[in-house]
């Protein structure tokens, strides 16, 4: 901002959706819109939650609880874009009750975490899918949402912006062990294409299963197969390890290696 001029080796875009970065290196991106709003807000609830990530799957889009360490949740409500509008123009007594409506399922008395107690400011985002078409150019990289957004309903834009940064890493200290300048152009080409096709892979996970619980009709359909994977052992363990980063492709580091391992 002062006008200074700095240089390095390699430059990480890791500057979100929006990316400055991505923008500079001339990377075009494939983008997906679903005609809906993420409202973000956090809340208090009479049951403090202790670390209990939550989701409720409903017709629109679902609801996410997330756990914040002073025992209250910050939520990600998936709605469409008029009902977004519509909820955010409620005052907080209104839409505390529409929440407090969506939280509690049909036929109890309370939700998981009882009664909304207070809530703060309420924002919102447009929902989307975007795929930048390479993660590399021009002694630059992506991480993160610079170089790919997914929909929210699976809560994985975190874990993968994370295995981005681990498998950056990985790809720097592997140039320094074998002597290579950090910004190595096939080695940042590999890096590219391996994050670009995981990221990919869970991307399109993600869009086909927001697809399903998007189409009413299929409902049936939708609760068969979601009841195969849930009754088959090795169905769901493959979708939890990819979930959580653990499969054979993961990073090093995202499966448990100490990065001291990787530096000696």
């Amino acid at each position: 901002m002062d006008g200074r001029q700095l240089t390095a080796p390699l430059l990480v875009g890791a500057d979100g959706a929006g990316s400055m970065v991505r923008k500079a290196m001339g990377i075009d991106q494939q983008v997906w819109t679903y005609g809906q709003q993420g409202i973000v807000c956090v809340v208090q609830t009479a049951i403090a939650n202790t670390g209990l990530a939550w989701q409720r799957f409903m017709p629109g889009g679902p609801l996410a609880f997330l756990p914040l360490q002073d025992g209250k949740s910050s939520i990600v409500w998936s709605r469409p874009d008029a009902e977004a509008k519509e909820l955010l123009a409620l005052d907080d007594a209104a839409f505390m009750a529409r929440l407090q409506a969506a939280m509690t399922k049909v036929g109890t008395v309370d939700s998981l975490f009882g009664e909304l107690q207070s809530i703060g400011p309420r924002a919102s985002f447009p929902l989307s899918m975007t795929l930048s078409n390479s993660y590399a150019s021009q002694n630059s990289v992506l991480v993160g949402d610079a170089a790919h957004v997914v929909h929210p309903l699976a809560g994985q834009g975190v874990n993968l912006g994370l295995q981005d940064a681990a498998a950056l890493v990985e790809t720097l200290l592997a140039n320094r062990k074998q002597g290579k300048e950090l910004n190595d152009e096939r080695s940042l080409q590999a890096y590219s294409r391996y994050r670009r096709s995981e990221t990919e892979l869970m991307a399109r996970g993600i869009h086909g299963i927001h697809g399903l619980f998007s189409m009413q009709p299929l409902s049936p359909l939708r609760r068969l197969g979601l009841g195969l994977v849930a009754r088959s052992w090795y169905g769901k363990d493959k979708l939890i390890r990819r979930a959580a980063g653990l499969n054979v492709n993961a990073p090093a580091i995202a499966r448990g290696v100490e990065l001291g391992q990787l530096m000696r």
